[in-house]
């Protein structure tokens, strides 16, 4: 059963959480990725700073706690004995909304005192109707968005989506210099907020394997778009080569986002639970086109009359299969929320 760990570090005099952080957060969250977390987040809050995990299994989680880099994280806290908890479930524990705020530890001439009453702002952007009083917004705690809280996904941070696009390509192994600096370079100054990364590999004619780097982003305005192949040595002594191109397509110029899935037992299909066996994402930009031509004729086999070529054109989708034989259960899933993601920003942002 999958389960929620939280590590919950809090401000130092000589050290504010947020910049331990900062020194850690790339660390924490590729030895996650690496040792199969299903989701995290990193939030921040008055009092520090809190990384929250999920794994399938708490196998998962002693192996990762375990881990030099996750210890020597906790080890570095600004105060590992008495500003350092981890525990299971989300921020706070036991499933409050928000993490939990440390108190006086009980001693000699000591007391704990009343926590500090939430700070209230109010949001006055909005401007009232001519000729009506002044609207007053509704009030909402300090650091949050209207309607928005911290598990409604509203506070979470993209910088962390774009450590994990880039673990997951270092993950792959396939030249991730070369296809991470591509991509970097689309992406330019905008943040993830999904992705999709898939490396396969074919044979050629000649018996060769041949690898190649499909990589799929998006940004706030944009789909990215990138694609790597592996050509082999033109000459014995010379060296694989290998070329990547990319793409940054507006969410206005996509024309068609189609998902199609296979369900080996569709009787026994429930939803929210079965995965498919086989997703298909096919994307249509309208800018490649396929052109086919063919002689044309006129039916007589005794003419030889030139009567020109017919042809069909028809564009040149991207598209991308997977499945649980070949990429596992994972790499399904991923494409699945990424598919969705596409689909709401074309929908919402493209119109």
């Amino acid at each position: 059963m999958s389960e929620w760990w939280s590590i919950e570090v809090f401000d130092a005099t000589e050290l504010p959480a947020r910049r331990w952080k900062d020194s850690y957060q790339d660390d924490l969250t590729e030895a996650a990725l690496t040792n199969g977390a299903i989701e995290w987040a990193w939030h921040e809050h008055r009092y520090g700073v809190v990384f929250e995990v999920l794994f399938d299994s708490d196998e998962r989680w002693e192996a990762f706690r375990a881990l030099p880099a996750v210890r020597s994280a906790l080890d570095g806290a600004p105060d590992p004995v008495n500003g350092l908890i981890v525990y299971r479930g989300r921020g706070g524990g036991s499933g409050p909304r928000k993490p939990r705020k440390p108190k006086p530890a009980p001693g000699a001439s000591t007391m704990a005192l009343p926590e500090p009453a939430e700070e209230r702002v109010l949001h006055l952007a909005g401007v009232a109707p001519p000729g009506k009083p002044e609207a007053v917004l509704d009030s909402v705690p300090a650091g949050q968005a209207p309607g928005r809280t911290v598990q409604d996904g509203g506070m979470r941070e993209t910088r962390v989506l774009t450590d994990g696009l880039r673990a997951a390509i270092e993950r792959s192994g396939y030249y991730p210099g070369l296809v991470y600096d591509a991509v970097a370079s689309a992406l330019g100054s905008e943040p993830v907020t999904a992705f999709v990364v898939h490396h396969d590999a074919i044979f050629d004619p000649g018996m060769e394997v041949r690898r190649h780097m499909t990589v799929l982003a998006l940004t706030p305005t944009r789909l990215v778009y990138s694609h790597t192949d592996e050509h082999p040595a033109e000459e014995p002594d010379s060296r694989p080569r290998a070329e990547t191109s990319t793409e940054a397509i507006r969410f206005a110029k996509i024309s068609s986002v189609a998902l199609s899935r296979v369900v080996p037992d569709p009787a026994a299909y429930r939803p929210g639970v079965t995965m498919p066996s086989e997703v298909m994402l096919t994307i249509g930009w309208n800018v490649l086109s396929h052109l086919e031509l063919e002689p044309a004729h006129c039916g007589d086999e005794n003419c030889d009359a030139d009567h020109g070529y017919l042809g069909t054109i028809t564009a040149d989708d991207f598209s991308l299969r997977v499945s649980q034989a070949a990429d596992g259960e994972d790499a399904v899933r991923q494409l699945l929320s990424f598919a969705r993601e596409l689909s709401d920003a074309t929908a919402v942002r493209g119109s």
